[in-house]
């Protein structure tokens, strides 16, 4: 069964770059892609500009069928990680 949940997990993965090679023609997903790769604002003003600017770009996405895609291919990949993960022995 793991190695059907690898193989899964790999045609996952295929698709996430995929949809993320189609999405990288919209302006608000190149947008939010260089706001994730910013450095984590210090102060508390900065942070809520940051979060507030994700927020917007998200629900700018939210109307797109591939931003959609994108999120459910990306809820699979975490399950299908944490169901291929070691559990640790109680």
């Amino acid at each position: 069964m793991k190695r059907e949940l690898i193989h899964q997990l790999d045609r996952l993965s295929q698709e996430r770059q995929r949809l993320e090679v189609l999405l990288s023609r919209l302006p608000s997903w190149l947008a939010l892609k260089q706001l994730s790769e910013l450095p984590e604002p210090s102060d508390d003003f900065s942070a809520y500009v940051h979060q507030r600017r994700k927020a917007e770009l998200e629900s700018e996405l939210l109307h797109d069928p591939l931003f959609s895609a994108h999120c459910s291919v990306m809820s699979a990949i975490q399950i299908f990680e944490k169901l291929i993960a070691p559990h640790p022995t109680l």
